[in-house]
């Protein structure tokens, strides 16, 4: 079984590095500046790696480490990342183009939290084609929904959301580092133009289930679905998975609860959502009846969109017709949470008892404050049987 876990940025992009530099000193784009170097923090850092973007070879390195990384939304862990050999092509380019040492903007970079770098729109890694139309735009705070930053000129440009920024065909975001997973079926490790092939894997995720006696099991979607670590290409891989993928692979036989179509009203602006769902099994007073399930879906696209998604519960290697809840005593409680490194933010919750299974229904916020008491609906879920 496997863990949440950060992901070593030099063993994943150890296919992406094998490309030596050639000695060469580097250059960035000539444009002038709209407004003098800022002096620190991750708005120095901005400044000078969108300038160093507009370099080439930077470009290229940049771009095929991303496509080398494993995890969701191809994301690389900019520490990580800047001790490697491509790496450090773009800290000397990055320091050059902002009238810094190496080691000074290497000094910037110690005082900020562990950063992911990447792409955060699905539409620009799919057409982006290394070309000199970018940005860096990012923020420290994992709920901001307006990202400052700079284009590869030295122009200072806002990211605002999912909207698109006029002369940029690629967004490169600095954030403070979630966890990541492994994608299911990832796409071959072979040069390409892009960062991400029309064919790569994007599911990711993971199972935690808690039994009666407290005991946890944490297991990555890649390790439930057949073949899911290798693309779709490899051979083995395309015997194992069926013509379609469907979610419901991650189930294993016996009575349970899944879910399906869920859609999340709302999310943090940047990329895709990361669902966290709590499952516990109530009984008639309202207390958790001995098991819990929480399920991190990673690379949901949101707000909007409906996505199918699955649980299993109870959890695995423990179910049996004795866990069928008896009606009306026993209810499944289902908590939803868009999960980000600060916090979570609560998208709602909602029960269903066994004659709601099927049923569509709204995920229900609510509090009180001196103009009164309220409720909002943030996302809708249904949930299902199976006997299996």
């Amino acid at each position: 079984m496997r863990t949440k876990w950060k992901v070593p940025g030099g063993v994943l992009l150890l296919g992406a590095m094998l490309a030596a530099c050639d000695g060469a000193q580097p250059t960035f784009s000539a444009a002038p500046a709209a407004a003098p170097a800022p002096k620190a923090g991750l708005e120095a850092v901005t400044y000078a790696f969108a300038r160093a973007l507009g370099n080439d070879a930077v470009r290229t390195s940049v771009r095929d480490a991303m496509r080398a990384s494993l995890v969701s939304e191809h994301k690389l862990v900019l520490q990580e990342y800047l001790r490697t050999q491509n790496g450090q092509l773009l800290l000397e380019t990055a320091a050059r183009a902002a009238g810094l040492a190496p080691a000074a903007l290497q000094r910037q970079i110690a005082t900020l939290p562990e950063l992911d770098f990447y792409v955060a729109s699905r539409d620009q890694r799919l057409a982006w084609d290394g070309n000199a139309r970018v940005a860096v735009v990012g923020s420290v705070d994992q709920d901001a929904k307006v990202f400052p930053g700079y284009d590869a000129s030295g122009k200072a440009v806002q990211q605002r959301g999912h909207q698109a920024m006029e002369g940029v065909e690629a967004v490169f975001v600095l954030h403070r580092a979630e966890v990541k997973f492994l994608r299911v079926y990832p796409q071959a490790d072979a040069p390409g133009r892009v960062i991400q092939e029309p064919n790569d894997g994007e599911w990711n995720g993971m199972l935690e289930e808690t039994d009666r006696q407290g005991r946890v099991t944490r297991t990555q979607y890649v390790d439930l679905v057949p073949g899911g670590r290798f693309p779709l290409v490899d051979p083995y891989a395309v015997r194992a998975a069926p013509t379609a993928i469907p979610l419901s692979n991650v189930t294993t036989s016996g009575p349970g609860i899944f879910f399906t179509y869920v859609q999340a009203l709302q999310g943090d602006g940047v990329g895709a959502c990361e669902l966290k769902f709590i499952t516990r099994l109530k009984d008639f007073f309202g207390n958790t009846d001995g098991q819990v399930s929480t399920h991190t879906a990673g690379s949901v696209e949101c707000p909007g969109t409906e996505h199918l998604w699955e649980t299993r519960f109870p959890p695995r290697g423990r179910r049996g017709a004795a866990f069928l809840p008896y009606y009306p005593y026993q209810d499944i409680h289902v908590e939803l949470y868009e999960e980000d490194t600060v916090g979570d933010d609560f998208f709602g919750k909602n029960y269903w008892r066994p004659g709601d299974f099927g049923w569509r229904k709204q995920m229900f916020t609510g509090g009180c404050d001196i103009n009164g008491c309220y409720g909002s609906y943030n996302a809708w879920l249904t949930v299902k049987w199976y006997t299996s």
